[in-house]
C-alpha cells in the first residue's frame, strides 16, 4: 500500500496526540486509584 506523504506526517501528528492523551489519561488513573486506596484506609 503507497500512501502519500502528506497523508504520513498528518498520522505521524495525530499518533503523537493519541500516545499524549494515553499518557495522561494513566497518570490521571493512577492518581485515582492512590486516593482511593487512602480513603479505604
Amino acid at each position: 500500500m503507497t500512501v502519500p506523504k502528506k497523508r504520513t506526517s498528518k498520522t505521524k501528528k495525530s499518533n503523537r496526540k493519541t500516545i499524549w492523551k494515553k499518557k495522561a489519561l494513566k497518570k490521571v488513573i493512577r492518581c485515582f486509584l492512590k486516593s482511593r486506596s487512602l480513603q479505604k484506609k
